[in-house]
C-alpha cells in the first residue's frame, strides 16, 4: 500500500506559503508536488488538493470501490500521513 504525504511550507520573501505532497515512487519525477496555498480552502482541503495534484501527475485513480484517502496528522502538526482505504 502506497502513503502520500503532505506537509506545510510557511512563507519565506521569494514564496507564498505552500503544500507539498510526497509519494514513494521509483520514477524520478512526479514523486512530489507543490502547491501554492488557496486561502479559500480549510487546512485539511488544501492538504487534499496536493494529494488529488500528485495522484493526477502519477496516474493514479481514486474513489472508486469504495476507496479514498483517509488523512491522520503527523505527530509533530507539520500536516497528514494520506492511505487509500475502504470507506464502505
Amino acid at each position: 500500500m502506497q502513503a502520500i504525504i503532505t506537509k506545510f511550507h510557511g512563507a519565506t520573501n521569494t514564496k507564498p506559503s505552500r503544500v507539498s505532497a510526497t509519494c514513494y515512487s521509483t520514477k524520478k519525477l512526479g514523486r512530489r508536488v507543490m502547491l501554492s496555498w488557496d486561502h479559500g480552502l480549510d487546512t485539511e482541503d488544501m492538504h487534499r488538493a496536493a494529494v488529488n495534484a500528485l495522484c493526477e501527475v502519477m496516474g493514479w485513480t481514486s474513489g472508486e470501490g469504495g476507496y479514498a484517502w483517509i488523512p491522520g496528522a503527523m505527530p509533530d502538526e507539520s500536516g497528514f500521513a494520506w492511505v487509500y482505504a475502504r470507506v464502505s
